[in-house]
């Protein structure tokens, strides 16, 4: 008979756990601390005043994304600026002020 009742049940959620690493990297491993990186493009900054980002991409041998996120979290804390035109300028380090 082609329409008797499946006895399986259908669409019932899953409740047992996935049996897979939560934390395992997608794309690329981390080969080293994202402290490590910051201290090698502040670092890199200091010694280049002006060093653009195309530059530190190659230099550091990092994704364009990863150099522009770390670019933005040294420019919230102050320690290096943007000076100049957006197709010309370059970054800076910051000089703590002194009293």
């Amino acid at each position: 008979p082609v329409n008797e009742p499946v006895n399986e049940p259908v669409n019932e959620p899953v409740n047992e756990p996935v049996n897979e690493p939560v934390n395992e990297p997608v794309n690329e491993p981390v080969n080293e601390p994202v402290n490590e990186i910051l201290m090698a493009i502040y670092t890199l900054v200091k010694e280049n005043p002006g060093i653009r980002q195309p530059a530190l991409v190659t230099k550091l041998e990092k994704s364009r994304s990863t150099v522009k996120r770390l670019i933005a979290e040294l420019k919230e804390h102050r320690k290096i600026e943007f000076r100049g035109a957006p197709k010309t300028g370059g970054y800076y380090c910051i000089e703590p002020k002194r009293n």
